[in-house]
C-alpha cells in the first residue's frame, strides 16, 4: 500500500480500484484544518465504474440460465459465500437449486445468509451419477474444478468466470 503524506494533516493510503477490488482510504488527523488540499473525487467516473459492476453481473446470470436450462440436475452452487449470493441475487435462485457445496465443516449443514440453501459437502456429489455444480471461486476455480472432476468425472463443471471471455 502506497502511502501519502499532507504536510498540514494527513495521511493517506490509498488502494486503487478495479472491479474486483476495493478502496481503502485512512485519514488521520493531525493539526489544523486548512481547506487548500482536498481529496478530489470523480464522482461520475465512480458512477460509470459502479454501474458497469452491475451490469456485468446482469450479462453473466443471464448467459448462465442460458446455460443451466439444460444443465443435468441436481444443480448446486459452489462456494457457500459471498460470490454465490452475488449470482443468487441477480437472478440463478429461479432454479430448483440443491444447495450449495463447500469445503469448510463450518459451513455444511448451514444455510448462506440471504438464501433458503443449505451448504452440503462436496461429496454429496461424488456419488451422484450425474449433476451440475456451477462454479463461482475466483482464484481457487481451477483447483476446485480439478477436485469435482477426479471425484465424480460424470458432472457438468460451470465456471461462471469464464460464461463472459
Amino acid at each position: 500500500m502506497t502511502q501519502y503524506k499532507d504536510s498540514s494533516r494527513a495521511i493517506l493510503a490509498f488502494l486503487n480500484c478495479c472491479l474486483h477490488e476495493s478502496v481503502f482510504i485512512i485519514f488521520e488527523y493531525e493539526g489544523t484544518r486548512s481547506s487548500s488540499k482536498f481529496f478530489k473525487v470523480d464522482v461520475e467516473k465512480n458512477r460509470k465504474e459502479v454501474i458497469n459492476y452491475f451490469r456485468y453481473f446482469d450479462r453473466q446470470v443471464l448467459q448462465l440460465k442460458q446455460i443451466l436450462k439444460d444443465a443435468p440436475m441436481p444443480i448446486f452452487m459452489m462456494p457457500a459465500s459471498v460470490y454465490s449470493q452475488y449470482l443468487y441475487a441477480f437472478g440463478i435462485k429461479e432454479f430448483k437449486l440443491k444447495g450449495l457445496l463447500d469445503n469448510d465443516p463450518l459451513k455444511q449443514g448451514r444455510r448462506l445468509y440471504g438464501t433458503s440453501l443449505k451448504a452440503f459437502s462436496p461429496t454429496e456429489i461424488s456419488t451422484r451419477a450425474a449433476g451440475t455444480v456451477l462454479l463461482n471461486a475466483g482464484a481457487h476455480s481451477a483447483e476446485i474444478t480439478q477436485e469435482l472432476a477426479i471425484s465424480n468425472p460424470n458432472l457438468l463443471i460451470i465456471n461462471a468466470e469464464d460464461t463472459l471471455k
